[in-house]
C-alpha cells in the first residue's frame, strides 16, 4: 500500500539573498560553491537539458516547485537515490525518494547534511532554527512524505481519518497530478517543523503510516466480505476500461489501476504476468511518454499514446 517514501531538507546559505531576490551571478557562484563541496555528486544545470529531460524532471515528487522558473541559474546535484535541488524555492533541498523507510532515507540525508555544513554555513536562527522561504519549513527544514494507496479507505470514507491525522499536526491529502486530486492515492506529511526535532517528525509519521495501513488492510478485509459483489464490479469495470480505451488521461489511468492492484491483491483477478502495476504508472506520465519517444505531444496525443501502451500491458499482465 505504501508506494513509495520521501525527504526534502531545506536548507539556504548564510549571507546570501533568498532565491527570490538573488542575482544570476550571485546564484551561479553559490551553486558551483555547493557542487564543489560535494565531488561525488554529478551537477546538472537546467539551463542545458534538453526538452524531454526537463519534462520528466517536472514530474518527478521530490523536485523543487520553483527550480524551473529559475532555469537560468538553478540546477541540481545528483548521486544514486540523492538529489540536491540548487537555487529553486530555497539555495539547497536535499532531497530522496524510495521504498526505503524514512528513518534509513533520513539518516541518509542528515549525514550528508552534516557534511555540508561542515565547510558552508546555513542560515540559522538560534530562536526559529533553520531559516527557508516556506515559513512552515522554518525549524528543521524537513519535509517527510509517505505516498500510499487507499481505495478501500477511500470507499469507506477517509475525512475522519483525515481529520484526525490534521490534528497531530500531519496531514492526509489526495496526491495530484497535473493540478488533478487522484482518487485513491494520497500522501502523508508533517505541516509544521518548528518545536520538533527531525528525528520526532519522522518516527511520528512512520507511526501514523503504520496506522493508516493498518486500517486500509482492515477495509479491504470488510469490502471483501461485507461488498463483494461491488468490489467485484469496480475491480472489472477497471479492468474493461484499461483493456479497451483508446484515450486514456494520466489520472484517469492511475485511479483505476489502483483499483485493479486492489483487486489483484484480494484475488478478484488473476494476473499472469509479474509486473508492479502502480510502478509501471512511472513509465506512463506524460513526462515519461514523450521523454521516451522524443516528441513533444498535444494532450489528446498523450492520451491515444497512454491508451495504447496501457492496452498492450494490460495483454501482457492479464
Amino acid at each position: 500500500m505504501i508506494l513509495y517514501n520521501a525527504i526534502r531538507i531545506h536548507r539556504n546559505i548564510e549571507g546570501k539573498n533568498f532565491t527570490s531576490t538573488i542575482d544570476n551571478l550571485d546564484a551561479t557562484e553559490l551553486a558551483n560553491k555547493i557542487a564543489e563541496s560535494l565531488p561525488s555528486f554529478s551537477h546538472k544545470r537546467l539551463k542545458e537539458l534538453t526538452t524531454y529531460e526537463l519534462l520528466k524532471l517536472k514530474e518527478e515528487f521530490t523536485t523543487s516547485p520553483n527550480l524551473l522558473n529559475h532555469g537560468e541559474f538553478s540546477s541540481y546535484l545528483e548521486d544514486e537515490d540523492i538529489k540536491i535541488f540548487l537555487m529553486g524555492e530555497d539555495h539547497m533541498v536535499i532531497t530522496t525518494m524510495g521504498k526505503e523507510n524514512l528513518l534509513e532515507g533520513y539518516r541518509k540525508l542528515s549525514r550528508l547534511d552534516d557534511e555540508i555544513s561542515s565547510k558552508i554555513n546555513y542560515a540559522f536562527d538560534k530562536d526559529f532554527g533553520y531559516l527557508t522561504t516556506d515559513p512552515s519549513i522554518v525549524g528543521t527544514g524537513l519535509q517527510a512524505f509517505v505516498v500510499i494507496s487507499l481505495p478501500a479507505t477511500k470507499y469507506f470514507g477517509i475525512k475522519n481519518i483525515s481529520k484526525s491525522i490534521n490534528r497531530m499536526g500531519y496531514r492526509l491529502e489526495p496526491f495530484k497530478v497535473n493540478n488533478s486530486s487522484l482518487n485513491n492515492i494520497f500522501v502523508l506529511k508533517n505541516m509544521v517543523t518548528i518545536g520538533e526535532s527531525e528525528l520526532t517528525i519522522i518516527n511520528k509519521i512512520t507511526s501514523i503510516s503504520k496506522e493508516i495501513e493498518r486500517i486500509e488492510l482492515d477495509n479491504r478485509k470488510k469490502l471483501y466480505l461485507d461488498d463483494i459483489a461491488i468490489l467485484e464490479d469496480m475491480v472489472n469495470r477497471s479492468y474493461g476500461l484499461l483493456r479497451n480505451a483508446r484515450i486514456l488521461k494520466l489520472d484517469e489511468m492511475i485511479d483505476n489501476l489502483t483499483i485493479l492492484d486492489l483487486g489483484v491483491s484480494l484475488s478478484i483477478i488473476k494476473k499472469n504476468g509479474n509486473r508492479n502495476l502502480i510502478k509501471s504508472i512511472d513509465s506512463l506520465t506524460n513526462g515519461a511518454i514523450q521523454h521516451d519517444r522524443k516528441q513533444i505531444l498535444d494532450g489528446k496525443s498523450l492520451d491515444i499514446v497512454r491508451a495504447n501502451l496501457v492496452r498492450k500491458m494490460m495483454k501482457e499482465e492479464f
